[in-house]
């Protein structure tokens, strides 16, 4: 195996920007996403992880930290954009599919801009942040670009601040509000006008649901109690009674 300083190119003693500035010379030259050699990448970032550790005794000077990657145990990065939807296509369940492009993750550390590493002192173990000298702490791919497909299956009644997640890529339902109804929970609450002898007398209201016009005869409900509410299926009203 060789010595990271052989594997960076770099004299021993050199300074911690020296490393840097070779490792990113070289990370970008192999970086996977530029189709460089990810098993020589690897052995950049181990030797460059290695050399900017900080101090500490180790009987093996590769033990702990050189070729382990505390990244390749954490998830890649998802990407979370918003999908404003009507509360009539929240309602009813809608499909929809989009086209994203945006930069890709850099493959060094799965887009988070840091890489994670443990470090062993004696008993102890210390883990270290730093910034991903490949893409400079931006976690992306300067300069390229990706184009992504997503389609989103919605189900009927979704309610607001849902997420649904499809590979790296995370989707927040955000409902907007209606000019007629609300919801409440699964139900829609309706809430229209009456006049004072409609709600003695009764009325034939029809009802503008989603799923299709309602009719609704209050006369079993008379007198109509304008503090009460009531259901006929999943939908809930409350009259709004003007004396």
């Amino acid at each position: 195996m060789r010595e990271p300083h052989d594997v960076l190119g770099v004299p021993r003693g050199a300074s911690e920007d020296e490393v840097r500035r070779a490792y990113k010379k070289l990370a970008l030259q192999h970086h996977p996403d530029r189709g460089g050699d990810p098993e020589k990448f690897k052995e950049l970032s181990a030797a460059y992880e290695h050399l900017t550790a900080g101090p500490g005794p180790r009987q093996n000077p590769f033990e702990g930290i050189f070729g382990f990657q505390q990244n390749a145990k954490r998830p890649d990065k998802v990407h979370e954009y918003t999908m404003n939807l009507s509360l009539d296509d929240a309602w009813r369940g809608i499909t929809k599919t989009f086209r994203i492009t945006r930069e890709p993750d850099c493959g060094a550390c799965g887009g988070h801009g840091v890489f994670f590493h443990e470090v062993r002192m004696g008993p102890f173990t210390q883990t270290l942040q730093q910034p991903c000298p490949a893409c400079e702490g931006q976690g992306t791919v300067r300069g390229h670009t990706e184009q992504l497909q997503v389609t989103i299956e919605v189900p009927r009644g979704t309610p607001d601040g849902v997420r649904f997640t499809r590979g790296q890529v995370a989707f927040l339902i955000r409902v907007a509000e209606h000019p007629v109804f609300t919801r409440r929970g699964g139900d829609l609450f309706w809430e229209p006008k009456i006049s004072f002898r409609e709600s003695v007398d009764g009325s034939v209201l029809t009802c503008p649901h989603f799923d299709g016009p309602v009719e609704i005869n209050t006369g079993p409900w008379c007198p109509i109690d304008p503090r009460k509410e009531y259901r006929i299926a999943d939908l809930v009203t409350k009259f709004d009674v003007q004396y």
